[in-house]
């Protein structure tokens, strides 16, 4: 690569990165305050998970003001299942017991509050899981906001984010793009010290073309693209922010608007 090519790109990188972290800052955009209480991480698990099966998301502010439940109210209603007797047994054997049995309330309760999507019983699974790693936290003293410390108490600095990223992808339907999006939210909003530069530049939506489009990369591939996420970005899943708005706003798979985009300048256009 030429001399020009790499100052190009070194522009494009440094233009990437800025838009990243304005787009990430609590003065700036609001979804990056700090979280209130534990059941705020769960409400945020949740929207990020919904947003994987609809492609649209849903705030946390809008699951609360519907009322959804909170994980302890979750939790109580399982244990309510587990122990049941007579009839409500019955009941709860007949759905496929006491897990099951909630995947169907969490739907039931969906409907009832109109809210209708596309494999909204994968979404009701993936919530029952999160409420699961929640217990999982509690049982070890600890709260949903405290995933990092609970990982990094566990599994020492060096292995806390490979194995919280690990967890989180457990999450039926999580999947490992919105699993990292989900770290570098998370280590804003709860203000824990993660080491989000050790995380991969999430290969997901728009970003490999885009990636492509302005000369990091020659081919869409998953691995050349987490390649070139390490090799130029100091933190990728930063980049990524700056990435997703020059999707959305300029870099379009059609039509892109290549003359409005604040990166032309240092773009390939490999269109």
């Amino acid at each position: 690569m030429s001399g020009e090519s790499n100052e190009r790109l070194t522009r494009a990188v440094r233009i990437l990165e800025a838009m990243g972290r304005i787009a990430m800052d609590p003065e700036v955009n609001p979804f990056y305050r700090k979280y209130e209480s534990s059941d705020d991480v769960f409400y945020h698990l949740v929207t990020i998970l919904w947003l994987g099966f609809r492609g649209v998301g849903i705030s946390a502010e809008d699951l609360k003001s519907m009322g959804f439940p909170t994980p302890e109210k979750i939790w109580e209603r399982i244990k309510e299942k587990r122990g049941a007797t007579g009839g409500f047994k019955e009941r709860v054997d007949k759905a496929g017991g006491p897990e099951i049995s909630l995947a169907h309330s969490i739907t039931d309760w969906f409907a009832l509050n109109d809210v209708r999507m596309p494999r909204m019983w994968d979404v009701a699974l993936g919530i029952l899981d999160i409420v699961l790693l929640w217990k999982e936290l509690r049982d070890e003293g600890y709260d949903l906001v405290d995933l990092y410390r609970y990982h990094l108490d566990k599994f020492g600095e060096e292995n806390a984010v490979k194995k919280l990223l690990e967890r989180l992808v457990k999450i039926r339907g999580m999947g490992e793009s919105r699993a990292i999006i989900f770290l570098k939210d998370y280590r804003i909003k709860s203000g824990e010290n993660i080491p989000i530069e050790k995380l991969p530049l999430p290969v997901a939506g728009n970003v490999p073309r885009v990636m492509k489009r302005i000369g990091f990369i020659d081919s869409e591939n998953t691995e050349k693209v987490r390649e070139a996420g390490y090799k130029y970005f100091t933190v990728p899943v930063i980049a990524d922010m700056g990435l997703w708005f020059i999707a959305k706003n300029y870099c379009r798979r059609d039509d892109p608007k290549c003359k409005e985009c604040p990166i032309e300048d240092y773009c390939s256009k490999n269109i």
